[in-house]
């Protein structure tokens, strides 16, 4: 593995007091959260319920309508773009590549914010081992695009690892893998906090953020209802509560954390003929 020198020294990455507004309706209704270095954080919660623009005010790419958020004790919006580049990655839900990049150029890209610095020196040995941290080295001479969704999302992953970032912000990282790289990316996730990074990262499965996250923070109705260490946080009764459906939580087998099951499976029921329109 390469040299770690991506070991945050600063106070952490915060959000106090965030708002966001959508017309009326508060998507971020006075949100607090601080992650500190060494710590992976992972948000969860039904659809909607504000994760996506949690991760989006905190990485300075959204501006909040109330509050602020900080990197190293600093407003985000006293930062300048190359500065933000060098402290904080981000990866997105989704990205859009125009031209016929290779998976390797993807890669490639997460070192521009170190151009004409002395961290240059270290480009081929960090785009190395980041895409063989996420397992798509054999892929790197493959046009981008012509990569299956699993396989854009873990060239995608290897270009922020590439970044080198103290902060790393990561919205579903584990979207469209399969089970094996599922599980791949939450522990490159969990081994950047304990190399001194913040993560924090929204996840869909519970159980992977039961598995690897240091705290989960539950977000409902725009509100951090929750934050804390699995065990604690993620109870039957607050996610029967916050997801609408009931569920049970098991110890799970090997992992010693929790493990959450559907307690009934869900019946879809089918529109009847007399309420059909034509």
């Amino acid at each position: 593995m390469t040299p770690d020198r991506s070991t945050g020294t600063g106070p952490g990455i915060s959000a106090e007091g965030v708002v966001v507004r959508l017309g009326p309706r508060a998507v971020l209704d006075g949100v607090d959260l601080h992650v500190a270095p060494g710590e992976l954080v992972a948000l969860v919660g039904p659809n909607g319920a504000g994760k996506t623009t949690l991760l989006r005010v905190l990485a300075g790419d959204l501006a909040p309508h109330g509050g602020r958020a900080l990197i190293d004790g600093r407003p985000l919006s006293s930062w300048r773009a190359i500065e933000l580049a060098r402290r904080r990655a981000v990866l997105p839900q989704a990205t859009s590549v125009e031209f016929a990049f290779t998976a390797r150029e993807i890669v490639e890209m997460g070192r521009a914010p170190h151009a004409g610095t002395a961290a240059a020196a270290e480009d081929l040995e960090i785009i190395d081992w980041a895409m063989e941290a996420t397992d798509c080295a054999h892929l790197e001479s493959r046009e981008f695009r012509t990569l299956s969704g699993g396989e854009q999302g873990r060239v995608n992953l290897a270009r922020v690892l590439a970044q080198r970032t103290p902060y790393l912000l990561l919205d579903e990282p584990t979207a469209a893998l399969d089970l094996r790289h599922q599980e791949l990316v939450m522990a490159l996730a969990a081994d950047r906090a304990r190399a001194g990074c913040s993560v924090v990262a929204v996840v869909h499965d519970l159980n992977l953020a039961a598995a690897y996250a240091d705290r989960v923070g539950v977000l409902f109705g725009g509100r951090l209802v929750a934050c804390g260490p699995p065990r604690e946080v993620l109870t039957a009764a607050r996610l029967t509560e916050v997801y609408a459906y009931e569920v049970a939580v098991l110890e799970h087998p090997s992992r010693g954390c929790p493990l959450i099951v559907a307690a009934s499976p869900v019946t879809a029921t089918a529109p009847s003929a007399s309420t059909t329109t034509h």
